[in-house]
């Protein structure tokens, strides 16, 4: 599991009004990256199309190449509690996930699932981190 997380030691800290305020602020941020995350793993699977049996044209490159698009239909989303949430590869869709994403002995790992989450990982804590300043600058 690839965790995207931040420090909000800040919170405990808070009463009334501004806890509230974080709270909406880091749902806002969470919502956010529940709606990037998944187009960035889709963006990173979505590689050229190669035929079935045939040797990858980028091994161990991104975008992973593909012989089917099962892979990154099978990308989903799901609210944990108010302020996280998961985005993960359903494995009952796309059994090999975990083999394209880590690698075999024989194949190179193409860590689509990591890389997008270093990738929109920055824009994902700058939008939460506005988010939960918006909301306490409104509260003086």
């Amino acid at each position: 599991m690839i965790n995207a997380t931040f420090d909000a030691s800040a919170f405990l800290e808070l009463a009334g009004k501004k806890k509230i305020a974080f709270i909406e602020g880091l749902i806002a941020g969470v919502d956010f990256g529940m709606t990037e995350l998944p187009k960035a793993f889709t963006k990173n699977l979505m590689g050229v199309r190669h035929q079935p049996g045939t040797r990858s044209p980028y091994p161990g490159q991104l975008p992973v190449t593909r012989i089917s698009t099962e892979l990154s239909k099978s990308t989903k989303i799901r609210r944990v509690d108010p302020v996280s949430g998961l985005v993960f590869i359903d494995e009952r869709n796309a059994d090999y996930a975990i083999h394209v994403h880590d690698g075999t002995r024989r194949m190179k790992a193409r860590p689509f699932a990591r890389e997008a989450v270093n990738e929109r990982r920055p824009a994902i804590l700058q939008r939460t981190n506005r988010e939960v300043k918006k909301r306490m600058d409104k509260l003086g």
